[in-house]
């Protein structure tokens, strides 16, 4: 399980958390690499002031990390399926 929180001196506490599915090979790697590019997003969204807490966001994110997942598969020539990972949550609390 991954876990990653980003309250950046803001008056906002954002919480990711993510848990490799058992039973594909990289479900641990899937969920890392989940929390890092949402964090990352996130970051940046927080810095760029434009942060507007609604489905738009949470879609944008969810895009953001299947893209991410899309890429380190197409790069090791495996199919992005080995990184099934079940997101448990995307929590913004301001």
């Amino acid at each position: 399980m991954q876990v990653a929180w980003l309250n950046d001196q803001q008056p906002l506490l954002v919480m990711f958390l993510a848990d490799g599915a058992g039973s594909v090979s990289q479900g641990g790697e899937g969920a890392m690499l989940a929390v890092n590019e949402a964090m990352a997003y996130m970051s940046q969204k927080v810095q760029g002031g434009e942060l507007g807490l609604n489905d738009i966001l949470a879609t944008d994110i969810v895009l953001t990390v299947r893209q991410r997942l899309y890429c380190r598969g197409g790069s090791q020539r495996i199919s992005s399926s080995r990184f099934c990972l079940y997101v448990s949550g995307i929590d913004f609390i301001g």
